[in-house]
């Protein structure tokens, strides 16, 4: 009895990056799955177990039927048996005649008895292995949020240090003032000729803001191993996955 909620190719990242909140909304819908198929469990188990309750009371109800005829069929010998020294052959037919009654409705209450016990012993091995996969189950629907919490988590952090990097880059621009006498006129959108810089935008009829390329490569570089550090702490390991808890 498995659930197929967990067979799938990535139970990581598939359903936490839709939107500022859809982390806590996954984790909060796998819990109530997880609570919904442990009730189910719960609820079959009881019906097994009422079933268990009311043999046991029927096999004692059986029992006690047993022991009364028992009596009454021991009573009914000792009175047949001292009027059969008395009546002769033909009371000596009829009394075992009802002997053999007597017996034939033994073997059948032994028979149903037996069939009661073993329909007993069936049950309680199948409440014991009900109880054996539930609890299997609920280990497997607790490490599997375990595990997409700390998605959630990789997921938040790696969108932290994302953001961080674009603000980085995006502060990093220096620019410093070039004589726009020493570029080739009308080549404002060219590269300063001794500085080597591409120019941005013009400040006045004689300066224009330079980019320093160094800088902001060496910004670009950084930021880019810090993404990729991140992304390695981030990512799980490749057999990780929901069914390796089984």
């Amino acid at each position: 009895m498995r659930s197929k909620s967990h067979d799938r190719d990535n139970p990581y990242y598939c359903d936490i990056d839709s939107g500022p909140d859809s982390t806590k909304d996954s984790i909060r819908e796998l819990k109530e799955k997880c609570t919904c198929r442990g009730r189910g469990f719960n609820a079959e188990l009881s019906l097994i177990e009422l079933e268990n309750r009311e043999l046991r009371m029927k096999i004692r109800r059986l029992e006690k039927e047993l022991a009364d005829k028992e009596a009454e069929l021991s009573v009914a010998r000792s009175r047949f048996f001292s009027e059969l020294s008395s009546d002769g052959p033909s009371r000596r037919d009829d009394v075992e005649h009802y002997r053999q009654a007597a017996m034939q409705a033994e073997r059948l209450l032994e028979a149903r008895e037996a069939s009661h016990r073993q329909q007993i012993v069936r049950l309680e091995n199948q409440a014991a292995q009900l109880r054996a996969q539930l609890a299997a189950e609920l280990r497997r629907r607790q490490a599997y949020v375990a595990r997409s919490g700390r998605a959630a988590r990789d997921v938040q952090r790696l969108r932290t240090a994302l953001g961080d990097s674009l603000r980085a880059v995006a502060q990093s621009a220096q620019y410093v003032a070039c004589d726009i006498s020493a570029c080739a006129p009308r080549s404002v959108t060219r590269c300063c000729s001794h500085t080597g810089s591409v120019v941005c935008s013009v400040r006045s009829a004689q300066y224009v803001e330079c980019e320093d390329p160094a800088l902001d490569s060496y910004t670009l570089e950084h930021e880019a191993r810090k993404l990729d550090n991140t992304l390695t702490h981030s990512l799980p390991p490749l057999n990780d996955s929901y069914d390796s808890s089984k």
